[in-house]
């Protein structure tokens, strides 16, 4: 069961949206998902590993990403990866709508008080 209100509603957290973001180009390990988001948003958060590997979880549980298999690091240490599912897919496309009307929104009121 998710463990957040958020994710009972069906929305995604910004994390959670970013994570998919990553993993609808690529499957990756968690520090790889870590790694792309902070380079696609420098100024933003930092992405801790316990609230990413939390919602690693809380997405799988969901269905939302899965179990894409293992990978060896330079040091020969395994790392499991993920990849989005087509219910992460449907997930992603109807957060960026959420977020697109959102943003159409907050113009539209900064238009209002000019």
């Amino acid at each position: 069961m998710p463990s957040t209100t958020v994710a009972k509603s069906g929305t995604l957290s910004m994390l959670e949206t970013q994570v998919l973001m990553v993993l609808a180009s690529a499957d990756l390990h968690g520090y790889g998902i870590a790694l792309e988001i902070q380079r696609r948003d420098p100024d933003g958060p930092k992405v801790y590993p316990t609230n990413l590997y939390r919602r690693l979880h809380d997405l799988a549980d969901r269905g939302l990403i899965a179990n894409a298999g293992t990978e060896l690091d330079d040091k020969g240490r395994a790392r499991k990866t993920f990849a989005i599912t087509d219910s992460g897919r449907e997930a992603l496309s109807t957060q960026t709508s959420r977020l697109a009307g959102f943003v159409e929104e907050l113009r539209a009121a900064e238009r209002t008080t000019e």
